[in-house]
């Protein structure tokens, strides 16, 4: 009988490969499905932050006794902004304010809309004679 000799056999290391490929296709497939997810999110995020800053430009503008408009259109960064005109509703000395914001990412597919409600008092005494006096 001849020794063995130490070492593992071709067909040994070839069976080793084989399944070593069938466990690491599925986790690298899930690896780029993940990573496609969190492209997703950021994505989603840059839309979102850029929603919330608009309607809170929109709130101060409004607070602060403007009702023009905002810019509407693309965005150098390839987002689209549409802002409508604001509603005002009187209930009795206070107005009731409604405005909508929508932005859409076409690149990506995904289009956020936003409304939001604010209620103001009237302008108080000292600002409506400061406003009158100003040139």
């Amino acid at each position: 009988m001849t020794p063995r000799r130490a070492g593992f056999s071709l067909v040994e290391a070839l069976l080793a490969c084989a399944l070593l490929g069938l466990a690491l296709v599925p986790a690298i497939g899930a690896f780029r499905a993940h990573l496609a997810a969190i492209d997703r999110a950021s994505e989603r995020l840059r839309v979102e932050r850029l929603l919330d800053a608009r309607l809170e430009s929109t709130a101060a503008r409004l607070a602060a006794g403007g009702a023009d408009m905002a810019v509407s259109g693309s965005l150098p960064e390839g987002l689209t902004v549409f802002e409508p005109a604001p509603e005002v509703e009187k209930h009795g000395e206070f107005s009731l304010w409604r405005f909508e914001v929508r932005v859409s990412d076409p690149s990506a597919n995904i289009a956020l809309a936003s409304r939001r409600h604010l209620l103001l008092p009237p302008p108080r005494e000292e600002q409506t004679r400061s406003d009158a006096a100003a040139p």
